[in-house]
């Protein structure tokens, strides 16, 4: 992830290595000058891939030298902070904070991609300049993003297709099945026909090296619930009261989680339960574990939503609905004195029911 500034980059290039003096005087006249930011780091990424690539087989990749800057696949705007920092950065344009993040798929950073999803081939293949119709808009982790792709031309299929045959004797190691699914000579890396042939382990990226699985999903969305509804559900709740509370004292929630060890026997560690408060609209407001089920805990449970009241400067609760109010009558009374102990009417109705 590297920030773009194309007139720093344009000066760093010029002044390195890359460039010979015979050449200084019109490299910067043939750099071709857009209003385009995309168009820059188009012109940028053609320059490294020049001076870097393989032009015989048999040929050695050429390095670049230390002074060259070496950014990318992915490029940030510049924002303000860099326009008001840098000496001759010109007046702040604020166009440049609709531009999007910009991620090249180029073989200069993933020279793995010079594979043919069609025949499997990776040795006759070229790269045949940029996507026409520009970069493509997707979604990315934390914002809108673009993508923009190479075009990659199998030599292998463009004679398969003209003389019509479905498949070709190799000498390469891979496949000669030809997948009849894939059409054409000529793939775009940014292009679901390109990746259709891919397996999701073997797709290059750039967080920490690993595909995309399940695990980082889910690491993402609860890091997003974290910054973004986390605080929110916290304020949320305590502004939650009650008229008539519902207190479920049977505490056999917490019995449910169990441990298996490696011979399938089931064990329960939790020894405490959960003691749950619910209003009449049938939300959490107060809830406790209760590790030992002593009536203090209780009451401290009780004493918390009383204080929650005052805090908001609300009448205490009318009544307290419990499963078993001979249990909790004296506990209400005392942490509540306004408030009445009550049997819901589940258990009112058994009680009903069975007596003689």
């Amino acid at each position: 992830m590297s920030v773009f500034e194309p007139k720093t980059i344009l000066t760093l290039l010029k002044n390195s290595t890359a460039v010979s003096p015979l050449e200084k005087n019109t490299f910067e006249k043939n750099w071709r000058v857009s209003l385009q930011w995309e168009s820059e780091i188009v012109e940028y990424i053609q320059f490294l891939w020049e001076k870097t690539r393989r032009w015989s087989k048999k040929g050695e990749t050429n390095k670049l030298g230390v002074n060259v800057p070496l950014l990318g696949p992915q490029f940030i705007p510049p924002s303000y902070l860099h326009i008001e920092k840098r000496s001759g950065g010109g007046a702040i344009d604020p166009t440049i904070q609709y531009l999007k993040p910009l991620n090249i798929v180029h073989p200069f950073y993933y020279p793995q991609l010079a594979r043919c999803p069609r025949c499997g081939s990776d040795k006759d293949t070229t790269w045949e300049g940029w996507m026409s119709k520009g970069p493509r808009e997707l979604h990315g982790i934390l914002c809108e993003e673009m993508a923009l792709g190479a075009q990659l031309q199998c030599n292998r299929c463009k004679e398969m297709s003209k003389s019509k045959l479905k498949t070709r004797n190799s000498t390469t190691h891979h496949s000669d099945l030809v997948d009849s699914s894939i059409e054409g000579y000529c793939f775009m890396t940014t292009s679901a026909m390109y990746w259709k042939s891919w397996e999701h382990w073997r797709i290059p990226c750039d967080y920490d090296n690993k595909s995309i699985s399940h695990e980082i999903i889910t690491e993402v969305f609860v890091d997003f619930s974290t910054h973004t509804r986390q605080n929110e559900s916290a304020l949320y709740l305590k502004s939650l009261s009650a008229i008539c509370g519902s207190l479920d004292n049977t505490f056999k929630a917490s019995n449910k989680a169990t441990l298996t060890n490696k011979d399938r026997q089931k064990t329960r560690e939790i020894k405490g339960r959960i003691l749950t408060v619910l209003n009449e609209s049938n939300e959490i407001i107060a809830w406790c574990f209760c590790q030992t089920c002593v009536n203090a805990e209780i009451m401290e449970l009780l004493h918390g939503l009383k204080r929650c009241h005052n805090v908001l400067n609300l009448p205490q609760p009318k009544m307290m609905v419990a499963d078993n109010c001979c249990h909790i009558h004296g506990m209400v009374a005392s942490a509540m004195p306004e408030t009445e102990a009550k049997l819901d009417v589940w258990h009112f109705s058994a009680r009903y029911v069975t007596s003689p």
